[in-house]
């Protein structure tokens, strides 16, 4: 005999939102300790959309390189926080923002034509 706590209900589908969350804490760790490597594909495009450039040596507080690493890092606790609360839907919002600003990003640079720059 078994007893399981969804007899009546279906088990909510969170494999989705859990991979958004530990998505988003890759990406944030990968800019932070690994920004060499991901400057050579991001800095380009988030030059130009910021105005203004990241360098190569950047301080934890700069604020162009803050945004990179600190969006994903608050999408990821605020993801984990929806998805204690049982707010699945909002944990996959949560989690697709900074994966969606980075590939609009990187989308617009790379694939747009250069007049549309």
């Amino acid at each position: 005999m078994g007893l399981s706590y969804y007899d009546v209900r279906r088990k909510p589908e969170t494999r989705l939102a859990n991979t958004l969350v530990c998505w988003n804490g890759i990406l944030s760790v990968s800019m932070l300790f690994y920004w060499s490597g991901v400057a050579r594909i991001v800095g380009e495009p988030f030059r130009w959309a910021m105005k203004g450039g990241v360098s190569l040596q950047p301080a934890w507080l700069e604020y162009p390189y803050l945004m990179l690493w600190v969006t994903p890092m608050l999408c990821m606790f605020g993801g984990w926080i929806a998805l204690k609360g049982d707010r699945y839907s909002v944990a996959r919002i949560i989690g697709l923002y900074p994966s969606l600003v980075l590939g609009l990003m990187l989308g617009w640079y790379y694939f747009a034509p250069n007049r549309w720059h």
